[in-house]
């Protein structure tokens, strides 16, 4: 379940919502939220301007990114819908499921994500992410 929180979160900061300039390039602070506050440490991650670039894509070029980085995994991406700068998708890793739902603008997102597991326990958390300037 850790990786595939990791995983889905490392997504966030990545993954746009519609085909235009969705998400800049640079260096991107990510913070776990429950019940809406922060919790845990924030973590950093460079947004290259390839990245960047495969993120403002359409539809398909974001479910193939998602695949991609969800290989890895072994995960597969089920589900994927677009409205507006929200995208909503879910994400299954050995016998886990986790429903993701993230808003995005030029420099931040929000989002939650359900997990859900074999036994049908649930567990949703929520992310924030926003640009913090250029990458070191």
């Amino acid at each position: 379940m850790k990786r595939m929180t990791f995983v889905t979160l490392a997504l966030c900061a990545v993954v746009p919502a519609i085909a235009q300039e969705r998400l800049e390039p640079g260096l991107w602070s990510v913070t776990p939220l429950l019940q809406g506050q922060p919790v845990g440490a924030a973590t950093e991650r460079c947004i290259t301007a390839e990245e960047a670039k495969s993120a403002n894509g359409d539809e398909k070029g974001i479910a193939a990114a998602l695949s991609a980085e969800n290989r890895k995994g072994k995960c597969t991406i089920k589900d994927l819908k677009l409205d507006g700068p929200r995208i909503r998708f879910s994400t299954v890793c050995q016998g886990m499921t986790m429903a993701s739902d993230l808003t995005y603008a030029k420099t931040s997102y929000e989002g939650t994500m359900t997990m859900s597991g074999p036994g049908g326990d649930q567990q949703v958390i929520g992310t924030r992410g926003r640009r913090i300037g250029a990458c070191p």
